[in-house]
């Protein structure tokens, strides 16, 4: 696994996701295989450039995912287990709301 977030959804409120979008860098010729929400919700990264010993990556997605009171919304960048040499990174930027419940 390349990169892991998570984000707690207060007991009293509901989550409603909107948006997902963002960049990553690998070293050059490595790829994520999944961009996921643990709402199981994928988004697709594409290539943009090679440069600096890296292959830049690019996502940016409409969504509409809910997430219940109380529970965890998780974020997962992956990339296949038999190519981690080197280090990377993801950044991304989840955009939505919380409804009441009361």
């Amino acid at each position: 696994m390349l990169c892991r977030a998570r984000v707690d959804v207060p007991t009293d409120k509901r989550l409603v996701i909107e948006h997902l979008s963002g960049w990553g860098r690998l070293p050059i010729g490595q790829r994520p295989y999944a961009l996921t929400l643990s709402t199981r919700q994928y988004v697709v990264p594409h290539f943009m450039v090679s440069g600096d010993a890296f292959d830049y990556i690019a996502f940016n997605e409409p969504l509409k995912g809910f997430v219940g009171a109380g529970a965890v919304l998780e974020f997962f960048a992956c990339r296949p287990s038999d190519n981690t040499s080197g280090g990377g990174d993801v950044t991304a930027t989840m955009t939505g709301y919380l409804i009441p419940l009361s």
